[in-house]
């Protein structure tokens, strides 16, 4: 069933006008949020791109943010993971000489090893074969290899292997209002399970009112989600029409006397 969207900020507006409570915005946006995820996600995501800027590795990843699609870093596409072992220091740190004394040492023994009975003309050859290899290895540790850019994941923080600039993150995002708040489907039945839920919040929270008592809010609350959750998955009359007609006509041939209301 397709409904029109409409900005959750109305329900925190009803809720102040009904009760004069006052709800700060990080409270209702994180509410509504935790409502939407128990009724279901009944608007359509979108995708969108959106420039972020890294700072000391940390990606920050959009409020509006479903699922990743990709990053874009210096024009390509950033891997997932982390970078393997052929990436290491620039900085001749310890690791590294041990590293390149060990390619060292093994390239004397054997370049010893093939050389033993050969002319100068192929031990020349061989020493600069050997020597192409060593620099190859050391460009290797020195530098990154081309995939050199990587992102990952801990704890809902998204991370790269450089340390600053600019980064294009695609995906896939939930709609917002021009004010952050989360857009929700215009039904009476989901609008009514948002403000039930959100009101509960506000009792859990040590919210206090006349009119109000946890155990009502809850059992109505409960209800509410129910209603809203199933009636997504409800027909419109239009649609029921259409089926039952689609129905009909598959049928048709098989016996024509059936139809989608029969028991025959």
């Amino acid at each position: 069933m397709n409904y029109s969207s409409v900005s959750s900020k109305s329900i925190i507006q009803r809720l102040t006008s009904r009760y004069g409570v006052t709800i700060s915005k990080s409270d209702a946006i994180d509410w509504i949020g935790d409502a939407i995820e128990e009724i279901g996600y009944h608007v359509g995501f979108y995708n969108k791109i959106e420039k972020l800027k890294v700072v000391n590795y940390k990606i920050p990843i959009p409020c509006d943010f479903v699922s990743l699609n990709y990053f874009i870093y210096n024009g390509k596409k950033l891997k997932y993971g982390l970078p393997d072992n052929h990436t290491t220091t620039r900085d001749h740190s310890a690791e590294y000489d041990d590293v390149m004394g060990l390619l060292n040492a093994n390239f004397k023994l054997e370049l010893d090893d093939c050389c033993v009975d050969t002319n100068q003309e192929e031990k020349e050859y061989h020493i600069e074969t050997y020597k192409k290899r060593i620099a190859y290895l050391e460009s290797e540790f020195k530098h990154n290899p081309i995939d050199k850019d990587f992102y990952y994941t801990n704890s809902g923080q998204g991370y790269g292997t450089n340390a600053t600039g600019y980064v294009y993150m695609f995906y896939k995002a939930f709609p917002l209002d021009d004010d952050g708040f989360p857009l929700i489907i215009n039904e009476i039945k989901y609008r009514n399970a948002v403000m039930k839920y959100v009101l509960l919040c506000l009792l859990s929270n040590g919210y206090n009112h006349p009119a109000l008592d946890y155990p009502t809010v809850l059992r109505e609350s409960e209800l509410a989600i129910s209603r809203a959750a199933n009636e997504h998955f409800k027909m419109t009359n239009e649609q029921l029409e259409d089926f039952a007609g689609n129905w009909t006509n598959m049928l048709f041939r098989i016996k024509s006397t059936y139809n989608y209301y029969s028991n025959a």
